[in-house]
């Protein structure tokens, strides 16, 4: 995305030799101020307590996915800042997903979610993620109502924050508010002297800015009034204008970026003066005036794949900084669309179809839901997480309708506070104390019988979720402390623990002790959580919320108690049908029958632990079978016993450890076998995390997965018993894989007012720039 595109002219210019107090400064920027930003696609924009809040992460360096960090932290805070929930979130190629499950007693409220780095947390807390949500409670004594009383206000900028008298100077008029702002509003010019005389006027480019020129003379007092379409109105004295100084005026051509210099009543005028120009903290083009002039115009060439905001900067002869001023370059290739085939309807309940036809991205995030954001990635990407002030419904700067010139008057009244060149110059940086490690990473430290096990070997057996082990060894220090690192796993997982055999001096029972401390951890929120457009107020006697929500929430409890009835089968099914191959595995077509009762040790935890031996364990476990301490009996008549299809005897029976048995089955009368017990010892691949010894053993929290979202196999299921389907999200799949060869399809089910509902596509592409589509399904 990001191509270096790195100039030093002369003409007029000059390279320059040595290192001067600029080129330390670009250094210095270059070297130390690479940031990460976040954005969250959240599946819906309001909430009902009692569901899900479903997200997909987007982390950044720059304008690329990131490469620093693997893990995210993300936090779900009240309005008075109570940490209220919170996920460690795996990141793959700057990318993960996770839920969260909003409680029933939840008040109805403005909450917020916060999502940062450990590398984030080295820089301003104003660049982490922090995003506020409604969430409704029909139990709530209160609810939230819009805000509409809060009060706009009015700002004035020059462009490059700079105004000369007799100089006509582009002016962007910016508004501010904790609330809506005005759809439409306009205002004009006046000369102090002159109230009635309007000497400019203009109108909103959209609810954040305006321009307009305007020429101020000497010893005159200017005033600009600003008014909306409700009557509300706002003066502003304009600033005084400067009898000398540099005026900097920028436009934006299709290959290039135009500047213009200026000098007024400045001594050498502009020669040594140097123009910078910074993308996303990376320099792309440098240059030195060493004419004596006093104006000077020229061009930044523009790279292909160079776009983003670009700031240039102007420093004088002892490069000291002057001025500066932001342009976005290149606005209209901020993504890539994806091809699309539609096969849909607005039939109730039915399914529909989308194909993604040679797709560029192997892996995006689908969302189906009725309300579109007034944020998405690029504006996000783009703008509003680099510049993090108020800016309404910023998405409508990166669309095909998009307004140039409102994007342009919109980046005259920001400022880059990612950085100040006068830090930069003096050779100060953030200081990088809190390093990112790679995924699951801890400090341990190992104590046996209570003293530090020092300069050892320790061997770690991780026990994942999915049944994958893996053997770390781990040295200690002087200490006794060790570190583990690189783990991956989105579930908790168990590690048993063990002091390398070779190491021990005695075959005395020892007390091996392991202590695990997080490397990357959550920070608390220092700063204050920013104030929403809502306000709460009591609610009237049987108020509720609205009665599709109320619907929703009952729907939701349904389709909740039909997912877990659903699930139960599904979890039965797989079991039984892991248990079918153990016993294929295991039993020969003799030991195989419809009168057998099979015990699966290996997939099911049944405790064995806690019973002396295998008659205890037996006793009473199936219908019919009893033991004594003479043997097996089923319905009051001796049983066979069989170890492994070899008939033995009850002593052998009893002397089996209950940890070394895979499989029991109990036939009775059961053909040639008649009554019997057979018992089937475990074999190589037969382990289970049970089977460790459970002293050296402790379980660790992994990363936290997303809640699952139905399927399409699902609805046909679960929605015939719910009466009226009203969801808001149809579909929602954080990870949508594709391949370059085959058209991928993405296929949900209607509710039952299928109509105005919005997809969004995220993806990136080999050279990791968005593939991107946002629009209503037609």
């Amino acid at each position: 995305m990001r191509s270096r595109l790195l100039l030093f002219l002369f003409l007029s210019f000059s390279y320059l030799n040595a290192q001067s107090l600029l080129d330390n400064a670009i250094k210095n920027l270059e070297n130390s101020y690479t940031q990460e930003k976040v954005y969250l696609l959240l599946d819906k924009n309001e909430f009902i307590a009692g569901e899900n809040n479903w997200f997909k992460a987007f982390v950044f360096k720059n304008y690329q996915l990131t490469d620093i960090s693997t893990t995210l932290f993300v936090e779900l805070y009240d309005d008075k800042k109570n940490l209220i929930d919170k996920k460690r979130v795996l990141l793959i190629n700057g990318q993960g997903d996770s839920s969260f499950q909003l409680k029933e007693d939840l008040q109805e409220n403005i909450y917020y979610i916060r999502a940062y780095t450990t590398y984030m947390t080295n820089f301003s807390e104003d660049y982490q993620y922090i995003k506020p949500i409604p969430v409704y409670n029909k139990n709530s004594t209160r609810k939230f109502v819009l805000n509409d009383k809060v009060k706009w206000n009015a700002e004035l900028f020059p462009e490059a924050n700079t105004f000369i008298e007799n100089q006509t100077t582009k002016f962007a008029v910016r508004l501010f508010s904790n609330g809506l702002k005005p759809s439409k509003w306009s205002g004009y010019v006046i000369d102090k002297n002159k109230p009635t005389t309007k000497l400019v006027e203009f109108e909103n480019y959209d609810e954040n800015v305006a321009d307009f020129y305007f020429k101020a003379e000497s010893n005159k007092n200017y005033e600009l009034v600003v008014l909306d379409e409700s009557g509300n109105k706002q003066a502003i004295d304009f600033p005084k204008p400067q009898k000398n100084g540099v005026k900097l005026e920028v436009i934006l051509h299709q290959n290039e970026v135009k500047y213009r210099l200026k000098a007024f009543d400045i001594s050498n005028s502009l020669k040594n003066y140097k123009i910078v120009a910074t993308l996303n903290n990376q320099l792309v083009y440098k240059a030195e005036i060493k004419q004596n002039t006093e104006q000077l115009s020229n061009g930044i060439p523009l790279n292909k794949k160079l776009n983003g905001i670009l700031q240039i900067s102007i420093f004088n002869e002892k490069d000291q900084y002057v001025s500066s001023r932001l342009i976005f370059v290149q606005p209209n290739k901020f993504s890539k669309k994806p091809q699309l085939s539609f096969d849909v309807n607005q039939n109730k309940r039915t399914n529909n179809s989308i194909q993604i036809i040679n797709p560029t991205s192997s892996n995006y995030a689908v969302l189906i839901n009725q309300l579109p954001t007034n944020e998405n990635l690029l504006s996000a990407l783009w703008l509003t997480e680099d510049l993090k002030t108020s800016i309404q419904n910023p998405n409508q700067y990166f669309s095909e309708e998009t307004n140039l010139k409102a994007l342009d008057a919109l980046l005259i009244s920001e400022k880059w506070k990612k950085f100040n060149w006068s830090s930069l110059s003096s050779g100060q940086h953030p200081l990088i104390k809190n390093k990112p490690e790679p995924y699951l990473s801890y400090k341990g430290r190992a104590i046996k019988n209570g003293q530090p096990i020092t300069n050892s070997t320790l061997n770690f057996f991780i026990n994942y979720p999915d049944s994958n082990k893996e053997l770390e060894m781990v040295e200690t220090d002087e200490q006794g402390n060790f570190y583990l690192k690189n783990i991956i796993s989105e579930d908790d997982f168990s590690i048993n623990y063990f002091e390398n055999s070779a190491q021990k001096k005695s075959k005395e029972e020892t007390f091996l002790n392991i202590s695990l401390v997080p490397l990357n951890n959550f920070v608390p929120l220092k700063k204050e959580l920013p104030q929403s457009n809502y306000i709460l107020s009591e609610k009237v006697v049987d108020e509720n919320i609205a009665s599709t929500y109320r619907e929703q929430l009952e729907n939701n409890k349904k389709i909740e108690s039909n997912k877990i009835r659903l699930k139960e089968v599904i979890i039965r099914a797989e079991k039984e049908n892991k248990t079918k191959k153990l016993n294929d595995e295991l039993a020969s077509s003799l030991f195989k029958g419809m009168f057998d009762t099979t015990f699966d040790f290996v997939n099911n935890d049944y405790n064995v632990q806690s019973y002396r031996d295998m008659a205890d364990w037996l006793n009473g476990r199936a219908a019919g079978v009893t033991t004594d301490q003479n043997g097996v009996y089923i319905r009051m008549s001796r049983a066979k016993i069989y170890i492994n299809e070899m008939e033995s005897d009850f002593e052998a029976f009893k002397a089996i450890n209950p940890n070394d048995v895979a499989m029991l089955k109990v036939y009775k009368n059961a053909g040639l076998i008649s009554n019997a017990v057979a018992i089937y010892t475990r074999r190589g691949n037969h382990v289970s995390p049970d089977s460790s010894d459970s002293k050296n053993l402790f379980i660790v929290n992994g990363y936290n997965k997303s809640a699952d979202f139905l399927s399409i196999d699902d609805y046909d299921k679960i929605y015939k018993k719910v009466p009226s389907d009203m969801r808001e999200v149809l579909y929602w799949n954080p990870n949508f894989s594709t391949t370059k060869e085959n058209e991928e399809i993405i296929e949900y089910y209607n509710n039952d007012n299928p109509k105005n509902y919005n997809l969004t596509i995220i993806g990136f592409d080999k050279d990791g720039f968005p593939v991107f589509y946002e629009g209503k399904i037609n």
